[in-house]
């Protein structure tokens, strides 16, 4: 992957795990953009101004998704993201930390790619 191109966007509502996901995300070999939106639908009221511009050369590579936010959830926000045409194909990975055993299930319907439980390292978040 050209990592050149590349951006994180981050999902979530609580101001310190942004702060430990963002940590994590540019202590990666390379540092890339993180795009930080504190809830679901803030994400989605932006994405029109971010998708275009990957035709400019920014490719949005990887999106973390809290799923508990208010406003909109993680999923529900994946599956309106799913139905965007420039958008659908985005890697998204689910971080929570629910104890829900069906989370991994929810994460598959909604369309994300992966899930990760929190509280992880900054290791962990850089490996998935």
């Amino acid at each position: 992957l050209d990592t050149y191109n590349m951006n994180y966007v981050l999902v979530d509502d609580d101001d310190d795990d942004r702060l430990l996901i963002g940590r994590a995300l540019r202590h990666v070999a390379q540092p890339l953009p993180v795009l930080e939106f504190q809830d679901g639908q803030a994400f989605l009221d932006h994405l029109p101004e971010l998708a275009p511009r990957r035709a400019g050369g920014a490719t949005y590579w990887i999106i973390l998704m809290d799923v508990h936010m208010p406003v909109l959830d993680g999923y529900e926000t994946v599956a309106l993201l799913r139905q965007h045409p420039h958008a659908r194909h985005l890697p998204v990975l689910m971080v929570s930390g629910t104890s829900d055993a069906e989370f991994d299930q929810k994460t598959r319907n909604c369309g994300a790619n992966a899930c990760i439980r929190k509280p992880v390292t900054e290791h962990e978040y850089v490996a998935r």
